[in-house]
């Protein structure tokens, strides 16, 4: 019962009140078998003995009232025998229909609802995940969990089939069934005692081994070009084979484990069942009486068995996807909570526009892991269309003060303001009126037009903004020129792009969304001398028309911002065109 109560908080409130429809189809299965069962021995006493017919006060009824001859009731229940079976297994293929429709469908929404989850997570914490567990989590732990869902509807099915139809053997012959169903239960009890810790143990290797899998082949294809350089593809291909291997393998002992059960209850339920007919037939019974009895347990045995066996595989099932299932289940509060948060922050906010100025006030930040501020008690004024600069060595925090104004951390004290509000509960539309330019720019494998109109559904995207953006960016006569133009595809991470290109996409993409502030991260950090000469041309014509904050090692590329600012032990501290540049600036 504690897994099933596991289920149901897994499924939420919603979702579980569909196990109770889907209990219902079951319950009704059941019964549907037990019409198939219940009808051969009336069929098979009427061919033995026709006589029955006249002795059974339905059956006899019926024949007075239509005056059918014997062989005629006889073959009326033959063709009833077929039509029951029938109707019994168009509805079984119907239920089972709905019991993949509800599995499938709510597999799918805790997939979305995990994906939902990890992109709703802090950016901090997003840092600390590693991309391999990630995807194991929102794609194999989820299929895994409802691996275990179905399971579990699954045997719950054929646990209330195989009941009714034990009791209904057990009025036909309670000494036979009894004697058979407890032999069957030991054996069971024996078998998967020995078969399910087995399997749940594998079942936990099996998770880590996939998500190592994962990993090796984001590290090998993430860093293809230094892979080929350095001669190491067999380093990689090594790895995996390994990992592979050891996960090939765990599969495989986990198979044959499944198969034990089957082949053990098999020979039980049959061997258990002649040797009861046996000690009947030792202790004196009519033979002739047994054949209606024995063609009724024949019958059943044929729908128990198997029956048996998938109960007993699906308990196999459950024990090695029990490692997904229980992780999903400890993170699932975490996850309706984050959620929440996530719908609760992007909702019911007001617009952030910035008219005047941007400010952070006496702004504080450390990591996690740290007690020291990485940002100390920061005061700033930005200016609307004014350009400033963040200069200073590596790990000063000119980047860690970036992500603090792109709302991707979260600082522990001080405010940022937009025109003297508060915006500390209001990122979410505070990052509507953010471009940002990175050193290395993320572009997928698709066309230009859906690269820089980022996130925007296809139909929803806006040619002339498209173009406007490239304009801007210096990006537009390169666009036009190419054959297909904004249809043309850019390749994996920009491939196909000269390093110039890529940061003119990113600017355009900043562009597109018409943003109040746009900030540079390194921007041209990674360009040789030319190009980032000329990517910084595209940025300068936008100096004056926008505001912009600008993070750079290099001097040159802030020579024309408006104000300049040296980040230092947590401080930041203005600086004089003349002391950087001299009197010439």
């Amino acid at each position: 019962m504690n897994l099933y109560k596991k289920a149901i908080h897994v499924l939420g409130k919603e979702k579980a009140w569909g196990l109770l429809g889907i209990l219902i189809l079951t319950i009704l299965g059941a019964g549907a078998e037990l019409c198939g069962v219940s009808m051969i021995l009336p069929f098979v006493n009427a061919i033995m003995d026709p006589e029955f017919i006249s002795g059974n006060s339905l059956l006899s009824s019926f024949q007075n009232a239509t005056g059918m001859s014997t062989n005629g009731m006889i073959s009326l229940l033959a063709m009833s025998l077929v039509v029951v079976y029938l109707v019994k297994n168009i509805y079984l293929v119907a239920m089972n229909n709905q019991i993949y429709k509800y599995t499938y469908r709510s597999q799918r929404d805790l997939a979305c609802r995990m994906m939902q989850y990890y992109m709703g997570l802090p950016y901090i914490r997003l840092r600390e995940q590693n991309s391999s567990d990630l995807i194991r989590n929102i794609t194999a732990d989820s299929n895994r969990c409802f691996v275990v869902i179905l399971n579990l509807l699954q045997m719950t099915s054929e646990l209330l089939i195989s009941g009714v139809l034990v009791v209904y053997l057990v009025i036909t012959d309670p000494v036979i069934t009894i004697l058979v169903v407890v032999i069957m239960c030991i054996s069971m009890f024996l078998v998967l005692k020995f078969v399910k810790k087995k399997v749940s143990v594998l079942g936990q290797k099996d998770r880590y081994f996939e998500a190592q899998m994962n990993k090796c082949v984001l590290e090998a294809f993430g860093g293809v070009k230094e892979v080929k350089i350095t001669h190491s593809e067999k380093f990689f291909m090594d790895d995996y084979y390994y990992k592979s291997t050891r996960y090939a393998e765990l599969h495989r002992k986990c198979d044959v484990l499944g198969i034990i059960p089957k082949q053990v209850m098999e020979v039980v339920t049959i061997g258990s069942l002649m040797v009861s007919l046996t000690i009947r037939l030792l202790m004196g019974a009519d033979p002739s009486t047994f054949i209606p009895i024995v063609s009724v347990f024949a019958v059943a045995a044929f729908r128990l068995l198997p029956s048996v066996n998938k109960i007993a595989s699906y308990i196999n099932s459950i024990a090695f996807h029990l490692a997904s299932f229980n992780a999903i289940y400890e993170s699932i509060d975490e996850m309706r909570e984050g959620n929440e948060e996530y719908i609760e922050n992007t909702e019911n906010k007001p617009a952030v526009t910035l008219n005047d100025r941007f400010e952070l006030k006496n702004l504080s930040f450390h990591y996690p892991d740290s007690d020291k501020n990485v940002i100390d008690g920061i005061d700033l004024i930005l200016k609307k269309n004014e350009s400033i600069a963040f200069i200073g060595p590596s790990g000063a925090g000119k980047t860690t003060l970036a992500d603090i104004i792109l709302g991707v951390l979260a600082p522990q004290g001080g405010q940022m303001l937009v025109d003297g509000e508060s915006i500390n509960d209001n990122i979410y539309n505070w990052q509507k009126r953010l471009g940002y330019i990175p050193q290395s720019i993320f572009l997928f494998d698709d066309n230009i037009r859906k690269n820089i109109a980022f996130g925007i559904p296809e139909d929803e995207i806006d040619d002339g903004m498209v173009w406007k953006a490239l304009e801007e960016a210096q990006l537009k006569s390169f666009v036009e020129e190419l054959p297909e133009g904004l249809e043309t595809r850019i390749g994996e991470r920009g491939a196909r792009l000269s390093g110039g290109q890529k940061q003119r996409i990113g600017i355009a993409r900043a562009l597109y969304y018409n943003p109040d502030i746009l900030v540079l991260d390194e921007a041209t950090s990674a360009l040789d001398n030319e190009t980032e000469k000329a990517v910084m041309e595209s940025i300068e014509k936008l100096q004056g028309s926008k505001t912009m904050i600008i993070i750079a090692h290099r001097l040159t590329t802030v020579q024309h911002c408006d104000n300049i600012y040296e980040v230092k032990d947590g401080k930041v501290i203005h600086k004089d065109k003349e002391e950087i540049f001299g009197k010439k600036a």
